[in-house]
């Protein structure tokens, strides 16, 4: 059976995370930090990373953070399907900041939701 595909790209690399975090607007809802890059485009595309902190140690504990992140993104994806974001390649970074895991997983779907409703106002 073929893969489905999804209307966003995975943002991969240290080029292109360090130039979305360098030159893109920071929106900070603790302990998520989003950096948004617009560019105008004739092709319109979304691309989206995830990461969290070195200062969470073992990488398992990362990686279910990033997993909730992506599926706390998902659920709200739609928002992106409205007619404003046609003319613009968005790339968008979240990245966890918090030092423990305890209740991440709460707080992250908050941090995320609110994070994305600001980032349709900057549109």
């Amino acid at each position: 059976m073929p893969k489905k595909q999804s209307f966003y790209k995975t943002l991969k690399g240290y080029g292109k995370f360090t130039k979305v975090i360098a030159s893109g607007k920071q929106i900070e809802k603790s302990p998520i930090k989003a950096f948004v890059y617009f560019t105008a485009s004739d092709k319109p595309s979304i691309s989206v990373g995830f990461t969290a902190t070195k200062s969470i140690r073992k990488a398992t504990q990362r990686n279910c953070i990033k997993r909730c992140m992506k599926e706390a993104f998902r659920a709200n994806k739609n928002v992106f399907l409205k007619p404003k974001f046609t003319d613009k390649n968005i790339e968008i970074v979240f990245m966890y900041t918090d030092k423990e895991m305890q209740a991440a997983r709460k707080k992250m779907v908050s941090s995320i939701n609110l994070s994305i409703k600001e980032i349709c106002v900057l549109m």
